[in-house]
């Protein structure tokens, strides 16, 4: 028979034997006494709280089972709810769309960008200024059917596919009606027929109707199906159809609506519009025929001698300016023969004299190189000039056959100890960023585009002789070298009244003066309120 006490320490040892499977808790105030079997606590009022956190499981139990039975009807919930949006969805897209007048939407309509065919290439600029700047166009552009040009002034070429080449005249409206025509509403062009190109340019697919200008390659497109006409070529005006026979001609369209062809090789046709049973005009090289509206309005033809004169026949061409590096393809010691020291700053009696190769071989200049440029001065080897004092170098250049406005020279310079000024016909340019002080090894480049004047140029670089690192004091009573060296390049284009393109400079003068004249009747227009 047990104790009191051996009974309490039973009733907690089956407690520990509970607690093997869930947890025991305490209160507060509860204390277990440990080794004390004979003075239970009398304090501890509660029994100990068990708490079975896990429940009993039948042996045969698998977790693994349970997940998946939950995974799966899981799964199934979503697929029904999937399925019954996707019932909706259906439902709702089926019912039509009414609007608040009961009536249904008419269908959209896909519309399709119009196949793009070329038919030829602008092959030639000369100033282009535009009437329209929606018919605006670049060098090496191809040309689209249908595309429309409206020059105010300056010239452009067009050459088509078919071999002929036409030059537009400014002020001028023309628009390319197919590969071997075109419709001049207003203005002057050239047509020149030549031999047919082989095979055609370019099409392009889903596009607008714009400027397409193809790779380096010039496999940029797949060539065009359509084969090149055996028809000659024909340019529509208001009132007239001229049409080539292998030829040369120019066609002239008035305000009014009036026409002139003029053929300077070989015969074009000459058919009225509206002219009833007027047959049309033979004309060979050297002749002419104006087609204007009589009574009625119907055109008649005239026969009149042909004026090549109103008509550029032929694009200007770009050409180098013949310029000299300084000292090119001398010696040491050598007078340059395009090159002056024309002024020095400390001597207003100087007298110009032609500068010479100074021959330096001085670790601080950039070496010579008698087939490019070398260093010039006024004397030669290494002679020192009093400081602070500005020496100008002139070089001239003839323009003549070219066209001033359109010229452009680059160069590079090195001064010893720095350029300070650059004139070109008296009139000064900006000097570029450059060093000030040696090592003189490291060109300086500069660029001019105005000033130009027909014949003779001249160009002057003023270079001042001042060593940036001694002082003032030191400048006053120290001589030092001086020198100078430039390498110059430039283009421009032959010169429309100059020589045998004599026609050439009377047709844009004309063209000029027209468009002149009529941007000054506009301006009396617009002050009349008209």
């Amino acid at each position: 028979m047990r104790t009191e006490g051996e009974r309490e320490m039973g009733a907690s040892d089956s407690v520990g034997a509970a607690c093997s499977d869930g947890s025991a808790v305490q209160l507060p105030n509860q204390q277990r006494q440990h080794g004390r079997r004979d003075n239970p606590t009398p304090s501890a009022p509660f029994a100990p709280i068990i708490i079975q956190t896990s429940p009993d499981l039948p042996a045969s139990y698998s977790p693994l089972g349970g997940f998946l039975f939950s995974y799966a009807v899981a799964a199934v919930t979503v697929g029904i709810g999937l399925l019954i949006g996707w019932a909706y969805q259906v439902s709702v897209s089926e019912q039509p769309i009414v609007h608040e007048n009961g009536a249904r939407p008419a269908p959209t309509s896909v519309v399709q960008t119009p196949e793009m065919v070329f038919v030829g290439q602008i092959t030639g600029m000369f100033d282009p200024q535009w009437a329209d700047a929606s018919t605006a166009a670049v060098d090496r552009a191809y040309v689209p059917l249908g595309r429309r040009y409206a020059l105010a002034s300056g010239l452009m070429e067009i050459s088509y596919d078919s071999g002929a080449k036409v030059i537009l005249q400014g002020p001028c409206i023309y628009e390319v009606e197919s590969r071997i025509s075109g419709y001049l509403a207003l203005g002057r062009l050239t047509a020149k027929v030549g031999k047919k190109a082989e095979g055609g340019r370019w099409k392009v697919e889903g596009s607008k109707a714009s400027d397409h200008v193809a790779s380096e390659s010039g496999r940029a497109e797949p060539p065009s199906p359509l084969p090149l006409p055996p028809s000659p070529f024909v340019v529509r005006t208001p009132t007239a159809v001229v049409t080539d026979l292998g030829t040369e001609f120019g066609v002239e369209v008035d305000k009014s609506g009036a026409s002139q062809a003029h053929v300077f090789l070989g015969k074009v046709l000459v058919q009225a519009v509206g002219g009833g049973n007027v047959k049309a005009v033979s004309l060979g090289a050297n002749e002419s025929a104006r087609v204007d509206f009589g009574k009625g309005r119907v055109a008649a033809v005239v026969r009149k001698p042909g004026q090549k004169s109103m008509f550029v026949c032929e694009m200007p061409k770009s050409a180098p300016i013949v310029l000299f590096n300084t000292g090119v393809g001398l010696k040491k010691g050598d007078p340059d023969p395009h090159w002056q020291v024309v002024a020095r700053s400390d001597d207003p009696k100087f007298k110009p004299c032609p500068a010479v190769v100074r021959g330096l071989r001085n670790g601080i200049f950039l070496e010579d190189d008698p087939a490019r440029s070398q260093w010039l001065s006024l004397v030669v080897g290494d002679v020192g000039f009093p400081q602070d004092v500005v020496f100008v170098f002139r070089t001239t250049f003839d323009m003549t056959g070219m066209l001033p406005s359109k010229a452009l020279l680059r160069g590079k310079f090195l001064a010893d100890d720095r350029l300070v000024g650059i004139r070109l016909n008296g009139r000064r340019l900006p000097v570029p960023l450059h060093r000030d002080g040696g090592p003189f090894v490291d060109w300086t480049n500069f660029q001019i585009s105005s000033g130009f004047v027909r014949g003779i140029n001249v160009l002057e670089f003023d270079a001042l002789n001042s060593d940036p690192y001694q002082s003032p004091s030191q400048r006053r009573t120290i001589k030092s070298r001086m020198s100078f060296r430039a390498e110059l390049e430039g283009v421009a284009p032959s010169d429309p009244g100059f020589a045998g393109d004599k026609a050439f400079g009377k047709a844009l003068r004309t063209a000029s003066e027209k468009s002149k004249k009529a941007a000054t009747e506009s301006k009396k227009a617009g002050a009349r309120g008209i």
